[in-house]
């Protein structure tokens, strides 16, 4: 199965983490190995931004729409067709498509990523798709990515870990002219609601040890490609990420050299769904008693209440805990994300489920 031929079919949608997302996983099973990757996007003017140039071997890009009307008029050819289709966040492969599949072919519908304890007895269960009567439609299977062992893991990809020479190039890139290492240099990447204003308030009330001034750099859309923003997010001294993809990505950064700590904004949910989220991922990464400062900062960074109290901890008293204790929140996030970064990955989880699927 590390020799076979994959497709993984995606649409973007809202802020075009899931095109990021696609692209490290087909770089992803590319290095691992397996045949060639074909990656099936209906935005390609997002991914082309997004990955900048950066190309990976065996890994094919085709239009969504333009594809599968091809598909649909002369049949799906010979070097389109896969051993193991990975259908991302429920994106409904063509129809067209899946009726050319083989009875000895793989179909893998991978979920968003999931914190909550549901996770753990969905990942890996049969997922038949109701509209597909073929064995493989009956027979594929969930991947959940998450921070448990019992799910499918997090995405590797590559990472390179950056030398102080080109951290403090970025951080000259960055500030837009040389800075030392006492300027507290914040990412400030989030959803529009975030509080920035307040940020700044409490960045020039207090900041941590050591540092003199401060100083925010925030995107003002897709500014640098993936492989860029990853070096981004080990050249400043405290990350603010969203979404999924550069969360998973701040982990690394804090498991690398430089140990860079970072506060997490969900994708806001119907019914304040994302507090779960973000208690489930605090539950089973910030399990360090001296991590309850940084705890505390993320809820009141959100807006939300701590689930298992009915106080509310002003933003400022919980940005003066985090301040305070930041050398130790620092070393002991540090070492959560290293034991993450450890532990199998979501790719290797792929291969693994489709070399023990049963067609």
């Amino acid at each position: 199965m590390r020799r076979a031929n994959w497709i993984i079919f995606c649409r973007v949608v809202d802020y075009f983490g899931d095109a990021g997302f696609c692209w490290r996983l087909a770089g992803a099973l590319a290095r691992c190995g397996v045949g060639t990757v074909i990656l099936v996007m209906d935005r390609l003017d997002v991914l082309e931004a997004i990955r900048g140039t950066e190309r990976f071997d065996n890994v094919t890009v085709l239009p969504w729409n333009v594809i599968e009307d091809e598909w649909a008029r002369a049949g799906v050819p010979a070097e389109h067709q896969a051993d193991v289709v990975i259908e991302a966040f429920a994106c409904s492969p063509p129809q067209c498509y899946l009726a050319s599949l083989g009875c000895g072919a793989r179909w893998l519908t991978l979920d968003y990523l999931a914190t909550e304890p549901w996770a753990d007895s969905v990942h890996g269960c049969a997922s038949p798709a109701p509209r597909i009567t073929s064995t493989v439609g009956r027979k594929r299977r969930w991947c959940v990515p998450g921070f448990s062992r019992a799910t499918g893991g997090l995405l590797h990809g590559s990472w390179r870990h950056i030398s102080a020479r080109k951290r403090q190039d970025w951080r000259t890139e960055l500030a837009g002219y040389p800075i030392s290492d006492d300027i507290f240099l914040v990412l400030a990447f989030g959803y529009p609601d975030a509080s920035w204003s307040e940020l700044r308030s409490l960045l020039t009330g207090r900041l941590p040890e050591g540092f003199r001034d401060w100083l925010i750099w925030q995107p003002s859309g897709i500014d640098f490609s993936q492989s860029q923003f990853d070096e981004i997010l080990q050249a400043c001294d405290l990350n603010f990420v969203r979404g999924e993809d550069s969360f998973i990505r701040a982990h690394w950064a804090s498991a690398g050299r430089w140990r860079v700590p970072f506060i997490w904004q969900p994708y806001r949910q119907e019914g304040q769904g994302h507090s779960h989220k973000l208690a489930g991922w605090m539950q089973q990464v910030l399990v360090d008693p001296k991590l309850s400062v940084l705890i505390d900062f993320h809820w009141g960074w959100n807006g939300l209440r701590a689930v298992d109290t009915h106080h509310d901890l002003p933003l400022e008293s919980a940005w003066e805990g985090l301040v305070g204790g930041f050398a130790g929140v620092k070393e002991r996030l540090h070492r959560a994300c290293l034991q993450l970064a450890g532990r199998p990955s979501l790719e290797g989880s792929l291969i693994e489920m489709a070399e023990t699927a049963r067609i």
